[in-house]
């Protein structure tokens, strides 16, 4: 009766186990992803960071952070000023939706977004607070405040 007890026991933690590791919030350094974070650098380059469009605007990326809440919802909201060569103007652009952490990995899922790209995508979080999303070939660091 004592060997099936220990069995059962046993049998339980291990189940208690694996259903904690399929909801994990926190990366195995321990932290948790909610918190806000600000963006630094753009594929090594501190802000403003500038690219070319199409049109042959200039973009400079001014500011972006990201907003992770404790009920799985997230905002993120950058500012741009657009540039012509003549006249400049400010841009605010904002995305919303949804994410899960998995051990380092946080998973985002726009939900809305004034650029109107609604992709999943994913970043990773290391001990440091540091938030490393790579769209597209572009590597955005940002730390946490």
């Amino acid at each position: 009766m004592q060997r099936r007890s220990l069995s059962t026991l046993l049998g339980a933690v291990v189940c208690a186990g694996l259903l904690t590791a399929c909801s994990d919030t926190t990366s195995p350094f321990g932290r948790q992803a909610a918190a806000t974070y600000s963006l630094q650098t753009v594929n090594g380059y501190r802000l403003p960071y500038s690219f070319g469009n199409q049109d042959g605007s200039t973009t400079f990326v001014q500011g972006d952070a990201y907003v992770l809440h404790d009920d799985d919802s997230y905002g993120e909201i950058t500012n741009e000023t657009v540039s012509d060569g003549y006249q400049s103007y400010n841009v605010t652009e904002t995305e919303t939706g949804t994410w899960s952490q998995n051990g380092n990995t946080i998973n985002f899922r726009p939900t809305s977004s004034t650029r109107g790209s609604f992709s999943s995508y994913s970043g990773y979080l290391d001990n440091q607070g540091t938030m490393r999303i790579s769209l597209n070939g572009t590597v955005s660091i940002y730390y946490a405040q």
